[in-house]
């Protein structure tokens, strides 16, 4: 199946080794109860003039983690110590992702099928 892309994407993005999420637990940080569109916005979306670290592919995914303890450890950070913890039930349909970073972290490139109604809500 084509994607249609949440975010315009840069070429060659998502990358040859992104694979697609399908039966996997992911979780995610979010600002609202229940989560919003903005909730899975890229960074580079959110600050388009900041420089990143990474490439702008990866700067045009989503950060989501495969370990709930770790996630948990993440939002004892002051910037992260008022957000919620959602359990994505992703589909093949929802984008493709790549692990980068450390063992638990993955980047996901969110396509126009994701549905926030697949956002289980955690603590």
């Amino acid at each position: 199946m084509p994607f249609i892309w949440k975010e315009e994407l840069p070429d060659n993005c998502p990358p040859d080794d992104a694979i697609s999420p399908d039966g996997k637990d992911l979780f995610r940080l979010v600002s609202s109860k229940p989560p919003s569109d903005n909730d899975f916005d890229s960074y580079k979306t959110i600050y388009p003039y900041k420089q990143f670290s990474v490439s702008d592919c990866q700067a045009k995914s989503i950060s989501v983690l495969n370990d709930l303890w770790e996630i948990k450890k993440i939002r004892k950070l002051p910037i992260h110590k008022n957000k919620m913890i959602v359990r994505l039930q992703l589909e093949r349909k929802d984008g493709l992702i790549k692990q980068t970073g450390n063992i638990n972290h993955f980047s996901w490139w969110v396509s126009k099928y994701f549905s926030l109604n697949q956002c289980e809500y955690i603590e």
